[in-house]
C-alpha cells in the first residue's frame, strides 16, 4: 500500500493511502459492502503543467483544501503501525502478464485516523482533500498530489476507501517534470481485535495519458499504536474551529462540541 502523507492524515512520505476511513460516511453516504470493488480501466491525461519535459510549478497544482470530515467507526480511531506488507498479486496492464507469488517487504509507517469528537461522543476524522507531500531523492523530488478519498463500501466490522493521486517527479537540478503516474489505491481494513486491523490494498498505476500500466494488491496487519486523542491544530490548521464550521454548515448543530 502506497501511504500518502496528508493534512488529512498523519504525514507518511511515500504514501497514497490512506486511507482512506468512513464506516458511518456521515454526512456523506457509502454504498453498502460490495463483493467486488474495481479499479477504473483509464484515467483522463494529466493538466499540461504535469507533463513530461514541463517546468513544474507548485504553486500552480495547489488548490485549497475542502473542510470535508467524516464519522469513523470506534475500532478505526487511533493511531497505528505498519511494519511489514506482503505484495500477494501483480499483474502487468500491458502484457497480461500476472505472478501471485508472494513477496515480503518492509514498509513501516504511523498513521492516525480520528481527529475530534462531537457532542455525542461520535469520533470524526478530517480530510482535507486536495493536498500535495513530497519526498527528496538524490536527484529529483517526488511529489504526491492527492485529489479525492472516497468511502466505497462499509459494513460494521470492515471498511473500504478510495484514493486518488498524482506521483510527479521532477529533477532538482532542471525543476522539470521527469515522469508523472496516476494512481488510484483502494484499501481495506477489517477489524480483527481493539488492538489488530487486517489490511488489503489494490493500487492501479496510469501512465500520464492514463493508459493502465500494472497493479499490485498488498496484504498487511496493523496493530494500534495509542488510542484516540482529540487533535485540536495539526499543519497550521485549527481543526477545532473547522469541525465547527462543518457541523454548522450542514446542520448538525446538535452535535456541536462544547
Amino acid at each position: 500500500m502506497r501511504k500518502s502523507p496528508t493534512p488529512g492524515f498523519t504525514k507518511i512520505s511515500r504514501a497514497a493511502i490512506g486511507i482512506y476511513l468512513l464506516l458511518f460516511c456521515l454526512p456523506v453516504g457509502c454504498e453498502p459492502l460490495q463483493l467486488r470493488i474495481e479499479h477504473k480501466e483509464m484515467m483522463p491525461s494529466v493538466s499540461p503543467e504535469l507533463r513530461p519535459g514541463s517546468k513544474f510549478n507548485l504553486n500552480i497544482t495547489q488548490e485549497a483544501a475542502n473542510n470535508i470530515w467524516v464519522k469513523i467507526p470506534a475500532w478505526l480511531a487511533g493511531t497505528w503501525l505498519v511494519n511489514t506488507e506482503t505484495t500477494v498479486f501483480r499483474q502487468d496492464c500491458r502484457t497480461g502478464s500476472t505472478s501471485a507469488s508472494p513477496t515480503l517487504f518492509t514498509a513501516k509507517s504511523r498513521f492516525t485516523y480520528g481527529k475530534q469528537r462531537d457532542r455525542e461522543g461520535g469520533i470524526w476524522h478530517y480530510l482535507g482533500v486536495p493536498y500535495c507531500s513530497s519526498t527528496d531523492f538524490p536527484t529529483f523530488t517526488e511529489y504526491h498530489q492527492v485529489s479525492s478519498k472516497e468511502c466505497v463500501a462499509n459494513s460494521p466490522n470492515s471498511i473500504s476507501l478510495k484514493t486518488q493521486f498524482d506521483v510527479v517527479r521532477v529533477s532538482k537540478s532542471t525543476r522539470k517534470v521527469i515522469e508523472t503516474l496516476q494512481q488510484e489505491s483502494i484499501t481495506t481494513y477489517d477489524f480483527v481485535n481493539v488492538d489488530e486491523l487486517a489490511m488489503k490494498s489494490s493500487t492501479k498505476v496510469f501512465d500520464d495519458l492514463g493508459i493502465a500500466r500494472n497493479v499490485v494488491r498488498n496484504q498487511a496487519v496493523v496493530s494500534r499504536a495509542e488510542p484516540f486523542a482529540q487533535i485540536d491544530a495539526e499543519d497550521g490548521k485549527n481543526l477545532h474551529e473547522l469541525f465547527r464550521q462543518f457541523l454548522l454548515a450542514k446542520n448538525l448543530t446538535s452535535l456541536l462540541p462544547d
